[in-house]
């Protein structure tokens, strides 16, 4: 009988490997098929939400990467668009001499009415936020939380005569997010002659 029952056991074992079928004898030991277990199920998602993970990881990267750039993209716009308004202003004042930098008169109390280069120099926006050329706000959304600043500095350089101090303008124009700087534009303004 002993042996019977290991002949018939191999039968069955042979046959599930074969048609992965279930043993047709009950009571004789043998392979049964299993179905998936709740934890296999669980470790499967898991394995799962991992790839997927990894493999959406360098998208969400990129799509971040694609905004930080159009960001700094309209700051530098806006910071070249502050430099051309800059230098668009003569050297001179109309009374035809250099003053320290800054507005000269009380008059000159928004920069619509600065009339040379040396006027702009302390200007910022960062309590009014940005605005254009006739003062109007600027209300781009992808320029939400920038300002500009400008600094104007009377630059001499060492082989020029010791009278001539006010021949060359510094302009530096800055953008700002929030308190990150974002960009800085530099231009070398030299007097007419």
């Amino acid at each position: 009988m002993k042996f019977s029952t290991t002949f018939t056991t191999r039968r069955c074992v042979v046959r599930l490997r074969r048609s992965a079928a279930v043993c047709a004898r009950p009571g004789i030991a043998c392979m049964r098929r299993r179905g998936l277990t709740l934890v296999e199920s669980l470790m499967a998602a898991v394995v799962l939400s991992i790839v997927a993970t990894s493999a959406l990881l360098p998208f969400t990267a990129g799509a971040s990467h694609a905004l930080a750039a159009i960001r700094l993209q309209k700051a530098t716009a806006y910071g070249q668009a502050m430099m051309e308004e800059v230098l668009a202003r003569p050297f001179y004042g109309p009374d035809g001499t250099t003053n320290p930098p800054g507005p000269d008169t009380a008059f000159e109390d928004r920069r619509q009415r600065y009339d040379d280069l040396d006027d702009f120099s302390g200007f910022t926006e960062q309590i009014t936020g940005m605005r254009d050329y006739i003062n109007q706000p600027i209300t781009d959304p992808d320029a939400a939380g920038l300002w500009r600043d400008v600094t104007i500095t009377y630059v001499s350089f060492p082989d020029q005569q010791a009278a001539d101090t006010n021949s060359y303008i510094l302009v530096r124009v800055r953008v700002w997010d929030g308190n990150a700087l974002m960009v800085t534009l530099h231009r070398l303004v030299a007097r007419e002659y």
